[in-house]
């Protein structure tokens, strides 16, 4: 499995990002943050997930759930026996920490590819703790895409759609680094995330230069 080394530059991001066509796009707006802030505030999370599934251009449908972190816990210890979707060089810290986990999703290994009609009608089902509604918004949103991620790679069949380090990067790459950092942060103190504050800032930082890149292309 690759790992995230803080002295690589745009080359690397461009590699582990090569087995899927996802695009790099601008930084999400303040329009957008609006949107996802009302439903927060109206407690409508799958309206939020409905929201970002759309600005992410992920065609696919989603059931939203809350459960206990004992519920949780119980799942993921489940997944890491059966070796369901687990990153292996996350698996202890996925044990150790099953009861705090903010959010996890359950998607089937015949998971249609991206971009086909039959994704469109496939469903996943995301499964948050409830200590999640008494989050941020940016936490919130920050723990979605995370999850989403796992389904955007897994439609495309990226060779990393098991690896925590690639689904981060997904998430910067989609134009959501600031989130990212903003709702890095449990209330309890948590920092949740597989990357460290340096890892972030030469990956959010090399997806700039990627997207200017991209631009002067076009």
């Amino acid at each position: 499995m690759e790992t995230l080394d803080a002295t690589v530059g745009p080359g690397f991001f461009q590699k582990i990002l090569s087995g899927a066509s996802i695009g790099i796009r601008p930084a999400v707006t303040g329009e957008k943050l609006a949107r996802y802030r009302e439903a927060f505030a109206n407690k409508e999370y799958a309206r939020i997930v409905a929201r970002l599934l759309g600005d992410i251009d992920l065609n696919t449908r989603i059931g939203v759930s809350f459960l206990s972190a004992q519920e949780i816990g119980a799942i993921i210890e489940e997944n890491c026996q059966q070796g369901r979707m687990i990153d292996p060089d996350q698996l202890e810290t996925y044990l150790a920490d099953r009861f705090g986990q903010p959010a996890l999703i359950e998607i089937s290994p015949l998971i249609p590819p991206f971009g086909t009609a039959e994704l469109g009608r496939f469903k996943s089902s995301l499964k948050f703790s409830e200590f999640m509604k008494d989050e941020t918004l940016e936490t919130f949103v920050r723990c979605t895409l995370h999850e989403l991620m796992h389904i955007l790679l897994a439609a495309h069949r990226h060779p990393l759609k098991e690896s925590e380090i690639a689904v981060e990067l997904a998430i910067l790459a989609q134009g959501y680094g600031d989130i990212y950092q903003s709702g890095s942060r449990l209330r309890s103190g948590k920092t949740i995330g597989y990357l460290n504050d340096l890892q972030f800032a030469v990956a959010h930082e090399s997806f700039k230069i990627l997207l200017a890149e991209q631009e002067e292309v076009i």
